[in-house]
């Protein structure tokens, strides 16, 4: 990793060596929810390719899957719903 630069107060470094992120959200029939949560973690000032989304489904039997599926989220099944 490099030295970060400093602009002023602010220390930045290359957005490549950003620390790789990883969100968890346990849900269960959510997804009325779930679009806008997701929505606001893609929405955050980070490289997204440095942010991985994982959804915890707890045998949805609504839209929950597909609304994860649709922002490219990894969804694992959770038939215990732990």
């Amino acid at each position: 990793m490099s030295t970060p630069h400093t602009t002023g107060s602010v220390a930045t470094i290359a957005r490549e060596e950003w620390p790789l992120v990883s969100v968890c959200i346990p849900v269960k029939n959510g997804g009325s929810r779930l679009g806008r949560c997701l929505k606001s973690l893609r929405d955050l000032d980070y490289p997204s390719e440095r942010l991985v989304i994982i959804i915890a489904d707890g045998r949805a039997t609504d839209d929950t899957v597909h609304v994860a599926r649709s922002f490219c989220c990894t969804v694992l099944d959770n038939p215990h719903q732990i």
